[in-house]
């Protein structure tokens, strides 16, 4: 059988032999690179989450803290009540001190 070919023919059978090879190989390497890619750029979101996470939970804080720091409305406007009332009581001369 290889008296029938010639050696063109068997060199063209090695070469595409060949190229079927190194293509898969080649192949191969860049789906292993591709999923490499993906794996990092997922990471790079998940950092880009936890960052973003985080400065919510600051701000959080930071609106806790001025909810506790401040005066409502109501409480502020029993104050200016209370100093009036003891202002009028001053005044008219009737104010005690407590």
């Amino acid at each position: 059988m290889v008296k029938n070919m010639d050696i063109n023919t068997i060199l063209g059978l090695i070469a595409t032999s060949g190229v079927g090879v190194i293509g898969f190989f080649l192949k191969r390497h860049i789906d292993r690179v591709d999923k490499c890619e993906k794996k990092i750029e997922e990471c790079a979101k998940k950092e880009e989450i936890t960052a973003i996470n985080n400065r919510m939970d600051k701000f959080e804080n930071k609106i806790d803290d001025l909810r506790n720091d401040s005066m409502r409305r109501e409480d502020l406007v029993r104050y200016f009540v209370d100093i009036n009332k003891k202002l009028d009581d001053i005044i008219r001369g009737n104010y005690d001190r407590k």
